[in-house]
């Protein structure tokens, strides 16, 4: 049980290694067929958002700010030190379960509105919501105004491709505007970022109401050039909380 908490854990870490105990197989193929199906889920899950946390460590590279941070950086107004939870990038807040047996989870939100990830319903922060905690959940939510890229599953990163892009928006009236930039390169050079052989592609949102409508505008544009980028993308925009 603890090993399938600890594989859903790792796949919002920086570095996502199940290694460390000798008398617990590390690699999932040794585990049973239901602890396999599990886990293969939450590894395909870390190669889906490559194109998010590939931008988290261009990112980490230009400013030095960190993939894996706790809430105060974000939040440093708020009562929330009493939490276990933490935030992967800008858009996740990520509560693992480190107890074994654990069915339930008290998670204390920040101020603003959240969805569940796999839901995804609405929660509204600054308050703790009881989150079910099955063993093939783990509590993971996204703030409002966020964009999260993703791509299909793939077998290895050699196969990675953004020529078909998945942008996930997570939409509410309390943020009317929001901007992010993914970051991309050919994932080999490691002066990438010194020779300018790398891609920006900037998402954002205008999202207003009026007596008679509501009104969400989305905008993207695409920046800089690297050898071997996609000659054209197929993107598809999925808006959650219409």
């Amino acid at each position: 049980e603890l090993y399938i908490r600890w594989m859903q854990y790792g796949a919002f870490q920086p570095v996502y290694r199940p290694h460390g105990q000798d008398h617990i197989a590390p690699e999932p193929i040794f585990h049973d067929q239901k602890t396999k199906d599990i886990t293969r889920e939450y590894i395909n899950l870390r190669y889906r958002l490559l194109p998010y946390n590939y931008s988290l460590s261009m990112r980490n590279s230009l400013s030095g700010i960190p993939m894996m941070r706790p809430l105060f950086m974000d939040y440093p107004k708020q009562e929330l030190t009493r939490t276990d939870a933490y935030l992967w990038g800008d858009a996740f807040l990520v509560a693992p379960v480190i107890e074994q047996g654990q069915t339930e989870k008290e998670v204390l939100l920040p101020q603003g509105i959240w969805f569940d990830y796999w839901q995804p319903s609405k929660l509204r922060g600054g308050q703790v919501h009881t989150i079910k905690t099955a063993i093939d959940t783990l509590p993971l939510f996204v703030k409002s105004g966020a964009f999260v890229p993703s791509v299909k599953n793939m077998p290895n990163t050699r196969a990675y491709s953004s020529a078909q892009l998945r942008v996930d928006y997570y939409a509410d009236l309390s943020v009317p505007h929001a901007k992010y930039t993914m970051y991309e390169d050919d994932g080999e050079n490691p002066n990438s970022l010194n020779d300018k052989q790398y891609q920006s592609l900037t998402f954002s949102s205008e999202h207003l109401s009026t007596t008679k409508q509501e009104v969400l505008t989305i905008e993207v544009s695409v920046n800089g050039h690297y050898q071997g980028a996609p000659s054209k993308r197929e993107v598809s925009m999925v808006i959650n909380g219409l």
